[in-house]
């Protein structure tokens, strides 16, 4: 009661009620015109002068009650604690959100929870000299060093922790690390904890002593790149060299995958039932690691697949010879059937269809994959049996798309017959399933039936006709002279292409 009696901030004039209202103000002023991780650092601020406020209201209330001094005086002391400790953060926010954000210095959050922290205990110890006289009985009592010091052991590790942290520069923010079990991106490094960011969302509070106690793995090291690994087995009948080939070309195809470092493919070991390869990739985007990987995977089977390779795995699988003919037989007419459904080859006998569809075999295409490329080698056509296909034109290094394709449209059909390179590319938009006849199957026929080339020839050249005579206002006339033209040309060329007489 005596202390109280004699405390000389009870009535302060900074601490009246046109202060507070005012700083109050102020830091709802600032908070709008900050950037928003910024309003986040004024809230507490924000609420301490709120707090501040309404216990002036109370004090002022039991000062004008009768036998209420001391419960005013109580609520008095505590209005100008939590004024001071608001005060002190408003100017934080000032010095380090406006000033020195505007001079492109970010202060770490722990560094400015300690210099407001060290700021608002000097101002409340001079308060209480000012106000007792006496600052050495507080802070030199034993009984408040050892209660404080036990209380605070764990708080006082992670804060030297948090700066040891800082000061070394051992993170930064934004950068994945692994402490145990825990995989996340820095957040914030604050006074007691380190904030990590999980792949699925979740916030993990990790103590900093732990940070300087425990292994921290760098995802992405120096140069920000992470090596992810997909291992498969194939038949032993299959070379390695091909298997590796076939994969690598499907990995570099895959989004989210680096170009350089270059994925590499590794012979892993001899198992019971297959080689066994490692594949192997570079990643920057650790946050989609998991899709990243598993997309690697879904290609390497699509890729497999039209590369005929195959997966084994111990089971013991009975088939018998009669099945299996007819099987063969059941999609090679079905290959026919196909065939017959499309313009270029409507026109052919069933046996000459037949003939063809020896040659032809089934593809399929994740969405995203690349079916053709411009400028490569044209070896089989493509009949596409479901899905969506872009056709994209590459100028000056720029791919833009030119038109997208449906179900039974063809797909290199000019290459095939005349042995040119791809004039574009084609990309599935979806899953897709094609049906490839081979240049083989093709020079067959050829060999067979010469004149099919001629056949071949004034339907591709109606069809470029129509599609000219249409884009230029050609008349009749001039698009069966361009027809004609276009003729006698692909016929020279496919005749030069198959080696025909």
């Amino acid at each position: 009661m005596d202390l109280l009696a004699r405390l000389p901030f009870t009535e302060p004039v900074w601490s009246g009620t046109g202060v507070t209202f005012a700083a109050l103000v102020v830091a709802l002023l600032l908070r709008r015109l900050l950037p928003e991780r910024a309003r986040l650092q004024g809230r507490g601020t924000l609420a301490l002068l709120a707090v501040a406020l309404l216990l002036r209201v109370a004090t002022l209330g039991a000062a004008a009650v009768p036998g209420l001094e001391i419960a005013a005086r109580l609520l008095r002391v505590a209005q100008v604690v939590t004024l001071v400790v608001g005060l002190v953060g408003l100017v934080g926010l000032i010095a380090f959100d406006v000033v020195l954000a505007r001079a492109g210095l970010l202060v770490p959050s722990i560094l400015r929870n300690l210099i407001r922290g060290s700021l608002a205990a000097v101002v409340l110890l001079w308060l209480w000299r000012e106000a007792t006289g006496d600052i050495v009985s507080l802070v030199t009592t034993s009984t408040v060093l050892a209660v404080l010091g036990l209380a605070l052991q764990g708080t006082i590790a992670n804060l030297f922790a948090g700066l040891t942290l800082q000061l070394e520069r051992s993170f930064q923010l934004g950068q994945w690390i692994q402490v145990g079990e825990h995989v996340g991106r820095i957040l914030e490094v604050r006074s007691r904890h380190t904030a990590l960011l999980t792949r699925d969302g979740d916030l993990v509070l990790v103590p900093n002593a732990e940070l300087v106690s425990q292994q921290v793995v760098h995802l992405g090291g120096p140069g920000g790149a992470e090596r992810i690994s997909c291992e498969v087995g194939f038949h032993y009948r299959h070379p390695p060299n091909v298997v590796r080939a076939v994969l690598l070309d499907a990995a570099r195809e895959v989004p989210g995958v680096l170009a350089f470092p270059e994925p590499d493919c590794l012979v892993a070991a001899f198992a019971d039932s297959a080689i066994e390869y490692s594949l192997r990739c570079w990643i920057a985007d650790f946050e989609h690691v998991d899709p990243i990987a598993s997309e690697v995977r879904a290609r390497l089977w699509y890729a497999a697949r039209r590369a005929g390779l195959e997966i084994p795995f111990p089971i013991r699988t009975l088939v018998h010879p009669t099945d299996e003919a007819a099987e063969r037989a059941g999609a090679r007419g079905a290959h026919a059937a196909a065939l017959a459904r499309v313009e270029l080859f409507a026109g052919l006998s069933d046996a000459d269809r037949d003939l063809l569809a020896a040659g032809v075999h089934e593809a399929r295409f994740a969405a995203g994959e690349r079916i053709i490329r411009q400028g490569e080698p044209g070896d089989s056509l493509y009949l596409i049996d479901a899905g969506t296909v872009s056709v994209r034109l590459a100028v000056d290094g720029i791919e833009r798309e030119v038109r997208t394709l449906g179900g039974g449209a063809l797909v290199g059909e000019m290459s095939l017959v005349t042995g040119e390179p791809r004039t574009a590319s084609c990309v599935a938009l979806t899953d897709v399933v094609c049906r490839v006849l081979a240049r083989s199957a093709f020079r067959q026929l050829l060999d067979a039936r010469p004149e099919v080339a001629e056949m071949v020839s004034a339907v591709l050249a109606a069809r470029q006709a129509e599609l000219e005579g249409e884009r230029e206002g050609l008349s009749a006339a001039a698009r069966a002279r361009r027809e004609a033209e276009t003729r006698s040309r692909l016929l020279s060329r496919i005749r030069a292409a198959f080696h025909l007489d």
